[in-house]
């Protein structure tokens, strides 16, 4: 999946976001060395990129128990957000949305 267009024109954002994923989990599919995310938060913060959309790739991210995008541009949430299985808790305030 590609990277949000609203980071790539600001490159302190592009580390940030990258930084903010790699603390959250390994990517899909990926193989880690052994121990490498022992410990990591299964959480994601997303606030304050300026999104429009949540990235494609954040719903294949299934072992996420916390997503927070607030403070962004969100105008909906699309049904894919239904894959994020063990997503306990979802924060979007201070958005577009108009309903969920």
């Amino acid at each position: 999946d590609k990277m949000p267009l609203e980071l790539l024109s600001n490159p302190r954002a592009v580390m940030d976001y990258l930084g903010r994923l790699f603390v959250a989990g390994p990517p899909p599919g990926f193989v880690p060395a052994a121990g490498v995310w022992i410990g990591k938060t299964k959480c994601l913060n997303l606030d304050d990129l300026a999104l429009q959309a949540i990235p494609p790739y954040i719903y294949g991210l299934g072992y996420l128990e916390e997503l927070s995008a607030r403070h962004n541009q969100l105008a909906d949430l699309p049904p894919e957000v239904s894959l994020l299985r063990c997503l306990k808790k979802l924060n979007l305030e201070s958005n577009l949305l108009k309903k969920l």
